[in-house]
């Protein structure tokens, strides 16, 4: 989320660019669900930057929305794959994956400055240089206060040359004597890593405005 949602510098090296984001304007067809059209609007975004969408991760949500994509929306053929599929499978050569934790009322969601659950909160109506135009905000308990805006996560998968997880500190594993008095056996340890995304360009956000 974060690396999707940040314009690139470029450093000198490449030049700068806006952030990976896609939304279909609000009085447009295809707007408040996931449609074909904002998946569309995904893959040309893609392939204007030298990339390829071939993986997107969605909500329960959002594969439900699918599953109600009728004959005017997509061809026959493709809409019998679907169905076959429960709502994923692939369309347009794109694989789709279904993510619990996405949605407005999973854990990775951006949600409001004042929501009360998730791990994204904005600034303002801001985060980073996503602005919110109808935040969605939850409760504690993870239930929907008022329902806003949710994102849908595309990314080029066809190369390995962006997402990296460097290690500071190798895995050490000790055994663990505490568990001797209850005749168990265990072992505990730590590693330190890091997680980075290195070209924006293999990454790209798509907005759903619930709220509409």
């Amino acid at each position: 989320m974060p690396a999707a949602t940040s314009a690139f510098s470029g450093k000198g090296l490449l030049g700068s660019r806006p952030a990976p984001i896609y939304e279909i304007n609000p009085a447009s067809t295809g707007a408040g669900y996931l449609s074909k059209e904002l998946i569309n609007k995904m893959i040309v975004g893609f392939k204007r930057t030298g990339r390829t969408l071939t993986d997107l991760y969605v909500s329960p949500e959002d594969a439900a929305d699918i599953r109600e994509w009728t004959d005017t929306d997509i061809d026959p053929v493709t809409r019998r794959e679907i169905f076959q599929a429960a709502g994923m499978g692939m369309i347009w050569n794109v694989s789709l994956h279904e993510v619990q934790h996405l949605g407005a009322t999973g854990m990775y969601n951006i949600n409001s400055s004042d929501s009360e659950y998730g791990k994204f909160l904005a600034s303002g109506v801001t985060f980073n240089n996503y602005s919110l135009d109808n935040p969605n905000k939850t409760n504690a308990d993870g239930t929907i206060n008022s329902l806003g805006e949710t994102q849908i996560l595309g990314f080029d998968l066809s190369v390995n040359d962006s997402l990296v997880m460097p290690i500071r500190k190798d895995y050490e594993a000790y055994d663990d004597p505490t568990l001797l008095r209850i005749q168990k056996q265990g072992f505990f340890g730590w590693a330190e890593l890091g997680f980075a995304c290195l070209d924006s360009r293999m990454i790209g956000l798509g907005v759903i405005d619930r709220s509409l």
